[in-house]
């Protein structure tokens, strides 16, 4: 995923882009926030997995 100030791209099966001279009214904003919130909801374990797969192999001990 990346993220640029005024311009939002996100590397997703639902990609979405916002131009910096666009502007949204705020039902579309809204929609923009819940799409966002949805990628980093699914991103978020996989990231916790992939913490954990490199601590692992350093050698350093588990998260509690």
């Amino acid at each position: 995923m990346m993220g640029i100030l005024g311009h939002i791209l996100i590397q997703d099966p639902g990609d979405i882009r916002v131009r910096r001279d666009e502007t949204l009214g705020l039902s579309d904003l809204r929609a923009l926030v819940g799409r966002l919130i949805g990628v980093v909801q699914r991103l978020s374990p996989e990231n916790r997995a992939l913490r954990d797969e490199i601590a692992r192999l350093k050698g350093l001990p588990p998260r509690p």
